[in-house]
């Protein structure tokens, strides 16, 4: 096994969402508030992990780095013509059984032969 630097965080729990970034009054250093696929005491890391952070998989690199789904590409040709909703309306978030703050706004575009 590697060195894995969180060891509050277990090597398999996935990363399925990132959330707001702290830092305490007794702290010098800030951290990143994160969603995972187990339920954690303590769901964060410090900034420095960030380059680490990616959505669906583990923080650690001693876990299998296959992608999961399929890859999709498009072109985003106007973002002003975005919709905007809240999390709660959208299919993927109610999907979720950890989800958090469902009145955050996101926006929402179709992806042709996609999802939206």
């Amino acid at each position: 096994m590697g060195d894995y630097r969180f060891k509050h965080i277990p090597e398999d729990a996935l990363v399925l969402g990132v959330g707001s970034l702290f830092k305490k009054n007794s702290n010098v250093f800030w951290g990143i508030n994160l969603s995972f696929s187990k339920k954690l005491d303590r769901p964060s890391i410090p900034i420095a992990g960030v380059p680490l952070i990616r959505r669906y998989k583990s923080l650690s690199a001693n876990q299998s780095n296959q992608l999961k789904g399929r890859q999709l590409t498009f072109t985003i040709r106007d973002a002003q013509q975005w919709g905007r909703k809240r999390l709660r309306d959208c299919p993927a978030f109610r999907s979720m059984g950890n989800g958090h703050n469902s009145e955050q706004r996101c926006f929402e575009f179709d992806v042709p032969d996609g999802p939206t």
